[in-house]
């Protein structure tokens, strides 16, 4: 249940205190005037820890919307999947396919077949979301995630780098990959990857979890010599 909390704060920009345990919500009983307010009334279900209320809310914000809004069916299939109702997460991601390839579907179905396992039937989902979505940073940075998950995490490093590549201003894939540089024992590059992120900042370097991971997996006497510059200013 907290990693579930964790993936619902994340999709609708709440705190994780907020999404409280399931049980009924004061928001489950009202009735959202278009799609845009069912799926605020979605929200509130959620943050109140009510999932089928939720699932009604953003159920009902897709038949509002029909097709010509598809965010809302994304919403729906995110809170089917983290309520366990793959099969039905499933169909929903799979309509968003429908027409032009979105990357909210090839995102939510690798998760899917990832969460469970099937992690060759993911890559090639991820893959052909990248193929119709090649400038989508998140599609690369799950590609990478999933090959690392598979036990290949050498074959994340090109899809990490690629996320990076197109979303320099995103800190969280710059962080991700240097932790996987450090499983993969390549402390030169992780270090690079810190530094670079961190270069107008030099205080993150002593405070970021990535770097402190870094220097127990080099030693006491083995402190490159960039951070000790830093240190001395």
């Amino acid at each position: 249940m907290a990693e579930d909390k964790k993936y619902l704060a994340e999709l609708f920009g709440i705190r994780v205190d907020d999404v409280r345990e399931p049980g009924p919500s004061i928001a489950s009983a009202k009735q959202g005037a278009d799609a845009a307010a069912s799926a605020r009334l979605g929200g509130q279900c959620l943050e109140e820890g009510d999932f089928e209320g939720a699932i009604r809310h953003f159920q009902t914000s897709v038949e509002q919307a029909g097709e010509k809004d598809a965010a809302f069916r994304a919403d729906l299939a995110g809170v089917l999947e983290t309520a366990d109702r793959e099969a039905d997460a499933l169909r929903q991601y799979r309509r968003l396919e429908r027409g032009s390839p979105r990357p909210e579907a090839a995102a939510g179905i690798a998760d899917l077949y990832r969460r469970s396992g099937r992690f060759k039937t993911a890559v090639e989902e991820l893959g052909k979301g990248i193929a119709a979505n090649p400038q989508d940073p998140f599609l690369h940075h799950k590609l990478a995630l999933t090959l690392s998950e598979a036990g290949h995490p050498s074959g994340g490093v090109a899809p990490a780098i690629r996320a990076i590549q197109l979303d320099t201003e995103n800190a969280f894939y710059s962080f991700w990959l240097g932790d996987l540089m450090i499983r993969l024992r390549r402390f030169d590059e992780a270090w690079r990857t810190f530094a670079r992120r961190s270069n107008s900042r030099p205080a993150m370097i002593t405070t970021a979890s990535g770097p402190r991971s870094l220097f127990g997996a080099l030693g006491a006497g083995k402190m490159p010599c960039s951070l000790c510059r830093l240190r001395a200013n």
